[in-house]
């Protein structure tokens, strides 16, 4: 479960914006008119009323996941592999930023989001040892409740075992396949790569960079 971040950019057609951008799959000009809006291949999106003479196209920027780190998208057919490149788009005259529910977000809140990201709580422990402790007996304390309880309410087991210690947690802590995962910056996790999928770890950094050109939200 997360966010999805997407980044609307709006020019004329014909404009130098949308002529040089490099990749056609983000310039389909194919729009299916539906009941409450517009559809294109990437991205819905409901309120879009009437293109005009403007036109709209998308970019999936990331995901925010409660205790992970962000997950900034690296799309590499786009040349957008890093922070900086973002921040390009972002200070474009005619980009948007919304999140997955149509509600938009500003510059400032989502570079905050991506850069300034901890674990719940990580300020009220005095070293990381001790955050990572508190997480192990979590999980522990979780794992006995829901033993006792062979139907949990929820009706998912969510705890398949007890964990000796933080790297032990971490092999269970499954983000995008059977590899576990990595410590990340102040409390969070990181997302580990998979054949065909690579993650590149931003070193100190609330955020990993995941490589991927289909510029689909996840």
């Amino acid at each position: 479960m997360g966010t999805n971040y997407y980044l609307r950019l709006k020019a004329s057609y014909g404009s130098d914006l949308i002529k040089n951008f490099p990749t056609p799959e983000y310039r389909d000009l194919e729009v299916q008119e539906l009941e409450n809006g517009y559809v294109w291949k990437n991205k819905y999106y409901p309120m879009l009323s009437d293109l005009n003479s403007e036109y709209y196209f998308s970019l999936h920027i990331g995901k925010d996941s409660a205790g992970w780190n962000f997950g900034l998208r690296g799309i590499p057919s786009a040349h957008l592999m890093s922070l900086n490149d973002w921040k390009q788009l972002f200070d474009l005259p005619n980009a948007e930023i919304y999140d997955e529910y149509d509600c938009p977000i500003s510059v400032e809140q989502m570079l905050k989001l991506i850069t300034e990201k901890s674990a719940f709580q990580w300020d009220k422990y005095k070293s990381r040892e001790e955050y990572e402790q508190h997480v192990v007996d979590t999980w522990n304390i979780g794992y006995e409740k829901e033993s006792k309880n062979t139907q949990p309410d929820y009706g998912v087991k969510l705890y398949s075992r007890p964990v000796k210690d933080y790297d032990d947690y971490l092999q269970l802590r499954d983000c995008w396949g059977p590899h576990g995962a990595v410590r990340g910056a102040r409390g969070l996790i990181g997302r580990v790569g998979t054949s065909g999928h690579e993650v590149i770890h931003i070193d100190g950094a609330s955020y990993d960079i995941s490589v991927e050109d289909d510029n689909y939200g996840w």
